[in-house]
């Protein structure tokens, strides 16, 4: 029977639809934001992953299947914690994209953190508060890059760079060792003190060492960590402010690429670098480092108090010195003036509420002591280069 425009049923069959591309997703161990973003592409590109190799304990029973199998591209984490990955990824012959430094003499293309960026913008955070003394702490490969971003952008600043460094391999084992060693570190370095950890595991140590040597977090040692990880950053002794670095977005580029690769583009010559989001502040950095008795105590009625209609005269009226006074040993402790300080408290007040809740524009800035959306959004165009939505867009960019 022909169909109304006289044309038969087999001109009109249906075209068989495309194979699902299947991808092996191979890591030398978990890493679950960088996972998440694997799977937000996966999504949107119809992939079918095989993620058998994320327990590399398997790799035995499960080569024969491997070998046998099809597949169109791979995902991998070569890590030495999996040494036998890099002669694995060798038997394919499709494209191959690496998340990982601990094999770079494996020329695969790769996405990664970008290590210095991450070290810049956390010792861009702590200079923010008004810190003279920063310290940089590590024990982990992750920390040299790291180390040398920070060390850059303090010694850039003026300040006092200082850093431990754990050495696994000179030292007893033992956590207890290694706490009560960083304790009497801590104890004897400069205060008031910021320290970054090369990682939030790291960072979490400094803040049990700080207790450990009677000193308190953020007042005599601000703690900043890495990696943004809810399982230490919420459940540490104090709330721990973390730099987010973006381990989604390069599980999402790494995904990206090889499907880029699949499709017949060639493979980029350098690595592709994703920098860090942004810091998250939580209880653990939010200080404004003063060593004045009457510059903390304005310090401290500023954080009390930002979110209501506050100006440099209602801080003056608190202090039990002139405001001529008080303004220069504000300037002279902080590196910053009063109305600074006041603006700084409600804009980094601002991004957290941007980040972490949906709530309207005009809300936040009255949340923040801003009063109007038309007033946050001048500030944060003069201190940011953008607006208030261009900044949450950003920064929420997966979520």
């Amino acid at each position: 029977m022909k169909n109304p425009t006289g044309s038969n049923n087999s001109g009109s069959a249906r075209r068989t639809p495309r194979p699902k591309r299947r991808v092996l997703l191979a890591m030398g161990f978990s890493s679950y934001q960088r996972q998440a973003g694997i799977v937000r592409y996966a999504r949107e590109a119809g992939w079918v992953v095989d993620s058998r190799l994320l327990s590399f304990h398997a790799i035995d029973r499960d080569r024969e299947y491997l070998n046998a199998s099809q597949f169109d591209g791979v995902i991998t984490l070569m890590s030495r914690a999996a040494p036998w990955m890099p002669d694995l990824i060798k038997t394919f012959s499709v494209p191959v994209v690496d998340m990982w430094i601990d094999y770079l003499d494996e020329k695969y293309p790769r996405v990664l953190l970008d290590q210095a960026a991450i070290g810049r913008t956390g010792a861009e955070h702590l200079l923010a508060r008004g810190f003279q003394n920063l310290l940089f702490f590590t024990h982990t490969i992750e920390g040299g890059a790291r180390r040398a971003g920070f060390r850059e952008v303090v010694i850039a600043a003026g300040r006092n760079y200082l850093e431990l460094t754990w050495d696994h391999n000179a030292r007893p084992e033992g956590a207890e060792t290694r706490l009560t060693w960083l304790a009497s570190s801590l104890a004897k370095s400069p205060l008031p003190l910021a320290v970054m950890g090369a990682n939030d595991h790291i960072a979490a140590e400094v803040l049990e060492a700080a207790e450990f040597a009677g000193l308190k977090v953020p007042r005599d040692v601000a703690v900043l960590g890495v990696d943004n990880d809810p399982l230490v950053t919420e459940l540490a002794l104090v709330p721990l402010s973390s730099v987010d670095t973006c381990r989604e977005q390069v599980g999402y580029e790494t995904a990206a690429l090889l499907d880029r690769m699949m499709n017949g583009e060639p493979a980029p010559l350098q690595p592709i670098y994703i920098a860090p989001k942004m810091v998250v502040t939580r209880r653990s950095t939010d200080v404004l480092a003063a060593r004045d008795h009457d510059v903390a105590a304005a310090v401290q009625f500023i954080q009390e108090h930002f979110r209501e209609p506050l100006a440099v005269d209602d801080v003056a009226d608190n202090s039990a010195v002139s405001r001529r006074y008080l303004q220069d040993r504000f300037r002279a402790d902080t590196g910053r003036t009063i109305s600074d300080a006041i603006t700084w408290q409600r804009l980094d007040h601002a991004q957290k509420l941007l980040v972490e809740t949906r709530s309207k524009i005009q809300m936040i800035a009255q949340q923040s002591g801003f009063g109007s959306g038309e007033r946050l959004s001048k500030v944060f165009r003069r201190h940011l280069g953008m607006t208030p939505q261009e900044f949450r867009d950003r920064y929420t960019k997966g979520r």
